[in-house]
């Protein structure tokens, strides 16, 4: 799904995403849900009617692929919409080139000597500057009477 609503993004996909007028308010970068039905009935392999195209487009506002401009949570034809975070998250990924080093770009530190640990070590066991609160229990009895007896 993913791939698919990359393509269906992409400049040149034959979406038409541009920023669009809703009661007064500019929404950029919005689609109709009609254009995306229309699209993916075009382009997605295995669709067979308007259904399952309008099926498939509630799948990807339900995963997060894309959003309504008012967060609605069923698709409608008849709304708009703008690529979800998830998308902007993705289209930010970059697959590394083959040459690149991994360990150049490893960015956790390199996990300490075994041996410098005992069998015993447990460095988060919770028992760091642990101090009993004092508490005094008394056993004596008072006459005052309180609000609850």
């Amino acid at each position: 799904m993913a791939r698919i609503v990359r393509a269906m993004l992409s400049p040149d996909s034959g979406l038409e995403i541009r920023d669009r007028m809703w009661l007064k308010i500019t929404i950029p970068n919005a689609f109709i849900g009609a254009d995306v039905v229309d699209w993916i009935l075009q382009h997605v392999a295995g669709v067979a009617d308007r259904r399952d195209a309008r099926k498939y487009a509630s799948h990807m506002l339900k995963a997060g692929f894309i959003r309504h401009t008012v967060n609605k949570i069923t698709f409608s034809e008849q709304c708009y919409y703008v690529a979800g975070e998830l998308c902007a998250d993705m289209a930010a990924l970059r697959l590394r080139s083959a040459d690149q080093d991994s360990l150049a770009s490893d960015t956790l530190a390199p996990l300490p000597n075994p041996n410098m640990m005992g069998p015993g070590y447990m460095p988060y066991a919770g028992s760091y500057g642990y101090q009993p609160i004092p508490f005094k229990y008394s056993s004596c009895v008072t006459s005052e009477h309180t609000i609850y007896g």
